[in-house]
């Protein structure tokens, strides 16, 4: 089990006291003729036993929660208890709140026990005494004061708290789970279930190893005896999450939730508590339900909206595009539908692969009259929806488009370098060459600029040696490659490995069927294999660095093979000490060897 969420606050019982303004209230409320609460001192403070890790929808505060101070020990007024507004009443309060504040519980303890000879029954001096009692070490005392009250006046859930205290102190869980349970089952008249409290109360007690079997049934039991409570769901869905019943718990908070009208509210603040938990695939759902219940167009947005940008992180496209595509359809002209178009055909296209879908969308963005000066923005992935459809005329139309655009400079040059990728993968290098030139040239300092000079390269270099049959094979895999197809990339390789196996690109073929063995279980070995097949029968071939490299990341990520991992990047070092991966790779060669030795 993990470790739970703490703050000072309970985030999800913020958002129900916000449906259920009569929840609000942990502490009972102050009665209206009686004087203000005093401020007597904590009780002695007994050592919890060591909790073990749970994971909770509940939070824990700074301070010692189950433990009531006296200055929060206000319970609500009854029938003949109301203490008169007596100048001598607020004189001894205080006096007593002052003596506690400074330690002195015996001559505390003597001050209340005044005051309740003058005001019998009194609900604040007799929780204050009973304080004292239990920081001077006499629990049964305390405990007699607290039931012969409760006897005499009722159920009262500032007494309950008292109690809770003394059986706490006494370690006797039974019965502090018993004073939970009643104050929640019967708080007195006019007051409201203390469920923060409870909340707390109930992790403490479950964290015994005699107890920890206990909480969830008295828990069902008090969920069941209260139908009319939706507040009391929460604790248990608290107690679910604890035990591992997660989607239970999501039952249990849709059910509170429905319950207290709350709009979706309380489901949305549990899947933000589960994604700050780490469980960010039941938030997925949490996010869903919530959208499916909120009662107003801007919170399902926001239920979709965050729906959508945990899918993306979890990397679960197809639920991404449900959230966009249900927020276009919700609100279609609002600025978060213009967001969650471009993020649909982000997903489409890179994750999905659906490179029609994707042109789609892009094209209805294209439409909108919000995207006038962006247009720049769309042209790119529309240039690569069409090329990898086999459009590429379309193509290197639309990238002629994004030159009259507002777009940035690596834009620009992203567009430029796509255009000439486009003649080289359709071998047109008397084209593509002079193409490549121009972005070298017109778009220095940008992430393309050494791609370009490469590629120049590499045609001025086949041409030189008599090699264009074998680049112009390179560029089909090459192509298929960036279409994301697999199949084709593989027996595009496959033949240029047969009718060039002399040529150093025969090395580029060998490295791309590694990396497509590597995303198949299991074949991670034979991915390496390949690697270092390319490198040992082609080493001067341009991609044998990154074949180590490759080759490295697959020891180490993959297989977890660290010393394996850092003899394929040494050797990297060694044999190709200018390439442009080495100092990249030369960060990691140090992180390995600092972590061997340590």
């Amino acid at each position: 089990m993990t470790k739970p969420f703490t703050l000072a606050v309970t985030v999800t019982l913020i958002v129900l006291a916000a449906a259920l303004p009569a929840y609000a209230a942990d502490a009972p409320a102050a009665p209206t003729t009686s004087p203000p609460p005093p401020a007597a001192g904590a009780p002695a403070a007994t050592p919890a036993p060591p909790k073990r890790a749970t994971t909770s929808i509940v939070v824990k505060p700074k301070v010692d929660p189950p433990a009531a101070a006296s200055g929060d020990a206000v319970g609500k007024a009854r029938p003949g208890t109301n203490s008169p507004a007596d100048p001598r009443y607020n004189q001894l309060m205080r006096n007593a709140a002052r003596q506690a504040s400074q330690g002195q519980h015996l001559l505390a303890s003597r001050t209340y026990e005044q005051i309740l000879t003058t005001w019998p029954g009194d609900i604040n001096a007799t929780r204050g005494c009973a304080d004292e009692l239990v920081a001077l070490g006499q629990l049964q005392s305390a405990e007699k004061l607290l039931t012969d009250w409760r006897h005499e006046h009722g159920a009262d859930v500032g007494i309950d708290r008292s109690l809770a205290t003394v059986h706490r102190a006494e370690e006797r869980w039974d019965d502090y789970l018993a004073d939970v349970v009643r104050s929640l089952d019967d708080p007195g008249p006019g007051q409201e279930p203390p469920v923060s409290w409870a909340l707390r109360s109930l992790e403490e007690i479950g964290n015994q190893p005699s107890m920890a079997a206990k909480v969830e049934p008295a828990v069902k039991k008090l969920v069941r005896d209260n139908p009319d409570q939706p507040q009391l769901r929460i604790l248990l869905a608290d107690q679910l999450l604890r035990n591992g019943q997660e989607v239970q718990a999501l039952d249990e908070v849709v059910a509170a939730d429905r319950a207290a009208k709350a709009g979706g509210k309380l489901i949305a603040e549990f899947g933000e508590e589960l994604d700050v938990q780490g469980k960010s695939v039941l938030a997925e759902s949490a996010f869903r339900k919530a959208a499916e219940a909120a009662d107003t167009e801007s919170a399902k947005i926001a239920a979709w909206m965050r729906l959508g940008e945990l899918a993306e992180r979890n990397e679960h496209p197809r639920v991404q595009v449900e959230a966009w595509q249900a927020i276009v359809t919700l609100a279609p002209q609002s600025p978060e539908a213009l967001a969650a178009l471009q993020a649909l055909a982000d997903a489409q296209l890179y994750q999905l692969n659906d490179h029609a879908a994707a042109l789609a969308t892009l094209q209805k963005l294209e439409a909108n009259p919000a995207m006038a000066e962006r247009k720049g923005e769309l042209y790119l992935p529309m240039a690569e929806c069409q090329f990898r459809l086999d459009q590429a005329e379309a193509a290197l139309t639309t990238l002629e488009r994004l030159k009259g655009t507002k777009a940035d400079v690596e834009t620009q040059a992203e567009g430029a370098f796509l255009a000439a990728e486009i003649r080289f993968y359709g071998g047109e290098f008397d084209d593509a060459q002079p193409a490549y030139q121009t972005v070298a040239e017109n778009f220095t300092r940008t992430r393309k600029t050494n791609d370009a000079v490469g590629r120049y390269l590499q045609i001025a270099r086949a041409k030189d040696q008599g090699d264009l049959e074998a680049l112009k094979a390179y560029a089909t895999m090459e192509k298929f490659n960036r279409m994301a197809d697999t199949t084709a990339t593989w027996n595009a390789a496959t033949t240029l490995l047969s009718k060039f196996a002399t040529s150093d690109l025969a090395a580029d073929a060998m490295v791309r069927q590694a990396e497509i063995l590597r995303a198949k279980p299991g074949q991670s070995e034979d991915a390496i294999a390949l690697c270092a097949k390319a490198v040992e029968e082609h080493p001067k071939a341009r991609t044998a660095a990154y074949a180590l490299a490759v080759m490295g990341d697959i020891c180490l990520k993959d297989l977890n093979d660290k010393k394996r991992a850092l003899a394929a990047y040494e050797r990297l070092l060694d044999e190709y000490p200018q390439n442009l991966l080495a100092a990249e790779v030369r960060r990691t060669v140090e992180r390995l060897r600092k972590n061997n030795e340590s």
